[in-house]
Order: C-alpha cells, then sequence, then structure tokens
C-alpha cells in the first residue's frame, strides 16, 4: 500500500493531460491537496473535471512557467510541500533543419520555465520551513542522444545539470530535488510525434520492454520518489526508461 500524502499540498504544473494528470490522480487519491497547473483555462476546467470523476478535488492555478511575474504572481505566495515540475513541450527535428526559434521556444518553456517555477517554490519552503520535495518531469533522452531530436535532448540535458546543482543548494534546507526520466509515454505530445517522426517505432521496437510507458506507471515513480522512502534520494534521477539507456 502506498504512502498517504494527508495534509500534503502538491502543485503540478502541465497538470491537464499525460503525465501530469496522471500524477494528480495519484497524489489525491493518497489524500493530498492536489493544485494543477497550466496556461491553459479550458485545459484545467477539463482535467478538474476529469479529477473530479475520479473523487479527486483539485485547485486549477492559470499561468505561464515562462513568464517570470506571472509564475510569482500565480505560486510564490502559497506553500507546497511537493512541486511536480511537469510543464514541457516538443518539437522533432534533424539538427540541419531545426529553426532557431523553435530552438529557443523549447529551451524556454524545459529549461528556463522549470527553473522559474522551482526557484519560487523553493524559495517559499525555505521560508516557511518546509522540508518539501521537487521533482522535475525529464527524460530518456536527459541521458543519452537520439537522431532528429537536438532541441529536446538538449533541454532534458540541462534539466539535469539544473536538478544537481538545486538538489546540493537545498539540501542545507532539508528540501530534495529528484528527476523522474521516463521512456515514450502515451501521451498526447507521444501521439503527434509518432505521427511526424519515421524513427519512432524503431526507437520505441529497440527498447527491452518493447512498449510505451503508461502514464500511470510514471505517476507511480514520482509518488515514490515524494515518500519518505526516498528520503535518501537527491541530485540523481530515476530512470523509468523500460531499459531503453542500457542499449
Amino acid at each position: 500500500m502506498s504512502e498517504r500524502f494527508d495534509g500534503k499540498r502538491i502543485l503540478v504544473t502541465g497538470g491537464t493531460s499525460g503525465i501530469g494528470l496522471a500524477v494528480a490522480k495519484a497524489f489525491g487519491a493518497l489524500g493530498a491537496a492536489v493544485t494543477v497547473a497550466a496556461r491553459s483555462k479550458a485545459g484545467l476546467d477539463h482535467a478538474l473535471g476529469v479529477l473530479a470523476v475520479d473523487g479527486v478535488t483539485a485547485e486549477a492555478l492559470c499561468f505561464d512557467v515562462c513568464d517570470e511575474e506571472d509564475v510569482v504572481a500565480a505560486i510564490a505566495a502559497r506553500r507546497f510541500d511537493v512541486l511536480v515540475n511537469n510543464a514541457g513541450i516538443h518539437a522533432p527535428g534533424n539538427i540541419l533543419e531545426i529553426a532557431s526559434e523553435t530552438f529557443d521556444r523549447i529551451m524556454a518553456v524545459n529549461v528556463r520555465g522549470a527553473f522559474l517555477v522551482a526557484r519560487t517554490v523553493a524559495r517559499s519552503m525555505v521560508s516557511a520551513g518546509i522540508k518539501g520535495v521537487i521533482i522535475q518531469t525529464s527524460s530518456q533522452l536527459g541521458h543519452v542522444g537520439a537522431a532528429g531530436r537536438a532541441s529536446y535532448t538538449a533541454s532534458k540535458h540541462a534539466l539535469e545539470g539544473l536538478n544537481k546543482c538545486m538538489a546540493l543548494d537545498l539540501a542545507p534546507h532539508g528540501i530534495r530535488c529528484v528527476c523522474v526520466s521516463p521512456t515514450f509515454t502515451r501521451t498526447e505530445m507521444t501521439e503527434r510525434v509518432s505521427a511526424t517522426s519515421k524513427e519512432f517505432s524503431a526507437q520505441v521496437s529497440r527498447m527491452p520492454l518493447a512498449r510505451l510507458a503508461e502514464p500511470e506507471e510514471i505517476a507511480s515513480v514520482m509518488v515514490f520518489v515524494a515518500s519518505s522512502g526516498a528520503a535518501m534520494i537527491t541530485g540523481s534521477s530515476i530512470m523509468a526508461d523500460g531499459g531503453w539507456t542500457c542499449l
């Protein structure tokens, strides 16, 4: 039986679908007070409806992770015990073809956005004396390279480095920082990639477990990372890649 999170406050960015929504469901089912965040008001309304069907009452926050003023205004005065920094975007592209604007946008959301939210939440944790947990949704591509994935891979490698430095900076305050690195997961983003990438099926088939991960499987890893059973885990990355990076 999973550890309960009664009385714990959880913030999930990118919480309207896929892994983020599965994370919100998982923590909510274990008693946490869940807040889902995203840019889309319509997406948030939909997510709250889905969560309600599963018996999870959640709060919604609408803000853009790339906008520092928006981030601070939305969450600086709030107190969270766990942050799941899940907002992220992807665009395939060979290094010879990808537009500079696309690269910049992916780095802005996946790295700068993660930094802004994590820093804001960490500051409030320190101010309130909360020995919290900050979880970053990384990727197997934060550890290896892949053809046609230059911008996304660069962003996830940067996120892994940020996580290590955050862990060192925040350890004196009792705050743990952990990346969770999924393989290809059955989400809307993965469906978009698979529809536009000739290499996608081959990349999935090379995985030892030879299947997509389910969002709920990744959410269960994040629940463990936030639990007391993971109390000595910080600064590292938990691989949930079906063995993809073993090859």
